[in-house]
């Protein structure tokens, strides 16, 4: 349980990651708001951090003087505010549906945080993804590797790099390397979950189990091309249009990169870490990835109060209006990194023609 909510951690079942309602904005921020049926007697002023926020966004101009002749509450034009903004800077999304949150800078009881700032001139900053694709990838990345030689591994190169300067990446690597006590892998490639006297035990799980039915350079893949030969190739006119579009999409998440990298990933409590990540990505149907996820979902379910649905979390500090603006362009430049991660993702997730 995080924060006194009982939490289930898990894959949720969803329509294709590509019908996504062309109407809604691809972020939706969410603030706690009173029915306007109850009567004002009863209502709430805005905590003291949020009309700080109020001010620093039209201090810094990202407020605009026709939004504050709005009749609406604080709430409601904060609200429009971040999403017109943050919607503007990355628009329409094809596999990713995040979406933020902005509350106070309050903490539940029981939590700490790592950073120490006034409540009342502090907000907390989160990003949600209404659900975590697995997106399986490795019939395009081995037809990338038949066009050159080191092509698909570049790719996914580009791809992780990009991903895990933003909110990351649920991979192989990660499970195996940065996950060993999900199988008790701390000490040595070879050691085994169960019964370690029990030689017939069907429960022994080691690297190689969970590595099977891979390649090995899709666990650690390599920058074997250079930009430069990846525009090469994708200027070939003997390249079919998927690879293009592949290559273009990757070409634009490294230059995406140089501003967006570590904008996001901040995660502000120090006693729980994120459960979900951008996406799982697995090779073929017949890799281990499912099982993988499932041992961990079920570690999150059984640590709860270690994990929450947060892909990221930060405390905003509201009192230097220069350093709430440097932060502010971080955000937007850490989602368009987003954005080209999410292109990638649906071109790497494409019917080969």
């Amino acid at each position: 349980m995080f924060k006194g909510d009982e939490i289930a951690f898990g894959i949720a079942e969803r329509e294709s990651t590509n019908a996504q309602s062309t109407d809604s904005p691809a972020f939706l921020l969410t603030l706690p708001k009173l029915s306007t049926t109850i009567p004002s007697r009863y209502s709430m002023g805005a905590h003291p951090s949020i009309v700080q926020l109020a001010r620093q966004l039209f201090q810094t101009g990202i407020m605009k003087p026709v939004d504050l002749r709005s009749k609406k509450s604080i709430d409601d034009v904060i609200q429009r505010v971040v999403a017109r903004e943050i919607a503007a800077a990355v628009g329409n999304l094809k596999v990713l549906t995040p979406y933020i949150a902005i509350s106070d800078g309050e903490i539940g009881e029981g939590c700490e945080r790592n950073v120490e700032l006034d409540e009342n001139a502090s907000i907390t900053f989160q990003i949600h993804l209404d659900h975590s694709p697995i997106i399986t990838i490795g019939k395009v990345l081995c037809a990338l590797e038949d066009i050159a030689e080191g092509l698909g591994q570049t790719v996914y190169s580009v791809l992780k790099a990009a991903a895990w300067a933003g909110m990351g990446l649920f991979t192989f690597d990660y499970a195996v390397d940065s996950l060993p006590y999900l199988y008790g892998l701390e000490e040595d490639d070879e050691d085994e979950l169960g019964d370690e006297d029990d030689e017939e035990s069907d429960d022994r799980i080691t690297k190689a189990t969970l590595l099977a039915n891979i390649p090995g350079w899709f666990v650690s893949p390599e920058l074997k091309l250079t930009p430069e030969d990846v525009t090469r190739i994708s200027n070939q006119t003997s390249i079919p249009q998927w690879a293009k579009t592949v290559l273009n999409a990757t070409l634009q998440a490294a230059d995406a990169w140089t501003k967006g990298a570590h904008k996001l990933g901040k995660f502000s409590y120090s006693d729980a870490e994120p459960a979900y990540h951008t996406a799982a990505i697995r090779f073929s149907e017949e890799d281990q990835m499912s099982r993988i996820l499932d041992d961990y979902y079920d570690m999150c379910n059984q640590c709860s109060d270690h994990y929450t649905d947060a892909m990221h979390m930060e405390f905003v500090d509201l009192s230097d209006t220069h350093k709430f603006n440097q932060w502010w362009d971080g955000i937007l430049d850490g989602c368009r990194l987003l954005k080209t991660v999410d292109a990638l993702l649906d071109a790497l997730s494409c019917q080969l023609t």
